[in-house]
């Protein structure tokens, strides 16, 4: 019941802070950093604030206010605060893409906990990680509160896919460690999530530096996108994904899955389901459409045609695997099993893109050399 009651107050706390910052928006737009693909934040410089517009998955009427400040501000019965300090020396992240973040900040070196070590699959973070420099915080209700206490850090980064994730506020609260909500994981377009990286340059004072990495690598992405649509191309039907357990599930339309394939000129097999979520679809769905299919990409963890055989012999009768036609994300792992493609992928949209027009489009760039894709064999 008390549970119920603090989640309810937190609400209110954060409708007041969004409320506010609306009608600011509306009155006063001009005096907003305004973003152009993220939909998840806003920054006003005018009073050295960030916005997390969407603190968890699907909300998006709660905002959580970031301050720079050396004094921790309070909530009252208006606003849902939170002070960030000036000056930066510790850090904990909840998720292995805020290291990509970090590391295109030069703030990297900042790390002293990861949630889920063994993930990582940054070469130096890995040697801290292995002497000791870098702990592993523990995961979800595991977190290993007295560790993270401990370590004194001066900020945790963390993600939410639901109301639950205010426990964090109030786990550490106490503790004056502020918790900053990174939501890049709900953008429904790759430059959205690479757009994030301003909330970082904030957060660090690195305004400047992260507005000309953002736009370095939107022009990158766009210039890439237009080799695409410049050229009279046929669209090549793509499936995704790999079935766990009796389902498989697949990306809506309207996330950035959806939005690479589009970019690179393909045609996603799932583009009729108008969400920005993953759905589960029957296996035997899967196998239908998978006649009509010319491309499989991002196919879990499989590494090799025989290991996809092993899983089902199914498999042999899809189109892709009898024209070898199957592409994984996974060329880069660490020998943990660290996925490069989720670590620094978020900041490198424009490599991603360039891997899939090459698959779909060898033509295009006869000469390519994969970064995160590779044809499994």
């Amino acid at each position: 019941m008390y549970r119920f009651a603090w989640v309810v107050s937190c609400l209110l706390l954060l409708y007041s802070c969004g409320t506010k910052n609306e009608k600011k928006l509306t009155e006063g737009a001009t005096a907003y950093q305004k973003t152009e693909y993220a939909k998840g934040f806003y920054i006003n410089p005018e009073d050295s604030e960030v916005v997390v517009t969407s603190p968890w998955q699907g909300i998006s009427d709660y905002h959580l206010c970031y301050y720079k400040s050396d004094t921790i501000l309070k909530s009252d019965d208006h606003t849902m605060t939170v002070a960030i300090p000036k000056k930066i020396n510790r850090i904990i992240t909840f998720s292995t893409t805020h290291i990509g973040f970090l590391r295109a900040l030069g703030e990297d070196h900042k790390l002293v906990g990861i949630s889920g070590t063994k993930y990582v699959n940054d070469p130096t973070i890995r040697k801290r990680i292995n002497s000791g420099e870098i702990q592993d915080v523990g995961y979800d209700r595991s977190l290993n509160e007295e560790l993270i206490i401990s370590l004194k850090p001066d900020i945790i980064f963390a993600y939410g896919v639901g109301s639950e994730v205010m426990e964090l506020y109030q786990r550490f609260k106490k503790f004056n460690i502020p918790v900053v909500i990174i939501g890049e994981y709900s953008e429904m377009h790759p430059l959205g999530k690479l757009e994030w990286i301003k909330v970082f340059g904030y957060i660090f004072g690195k305004e400047n530096q992260a507005q000309k990495i953002y736009t370095d690598k939107r022009e990158k992405y766009n210039n890439l996108k237009s080799l695409v649509s410049k050229d009279s191309l046929s669209l090549p039907l793509v499936m995704t994904g790999f079935p766990y357990k009796d389902s498989w599930w697949m990306s809506g339309s309207k996330t950035t899955t959806a939005q690479f394939i589009r970019d690179a000129g393909g045609e996603y097999l799932w583009s009729n389901h108008n969400t920005n979520k993953s759905f589960p679809v029957a296996f035997e769905e899967v196998y239908m459409k998978s006649a009509k299919a010319d491309y499989w990409i991002d196919c879990g963890s499989m590494r090799s045609r025989s290991q996809i055989l092993d899983s089902d012999p199914r498999f042999r009768s899809f189109k892709p695997w009898k024209e070898n036609h199957i592409f994984n994300n996974n060329k880069r792992l660490s020998e943990e099993g660290g996925n490069d493609f989720w670590e620094s992928g978020v900041i490198t949209p424009e490599l991603i893109l360039g891997d899939l027009i090459a698959i779909f489009h060898p033509q295009l760039m006869p000469n390519h050399s994969f970064y995160y894709y590779t044809k499994l064999k």
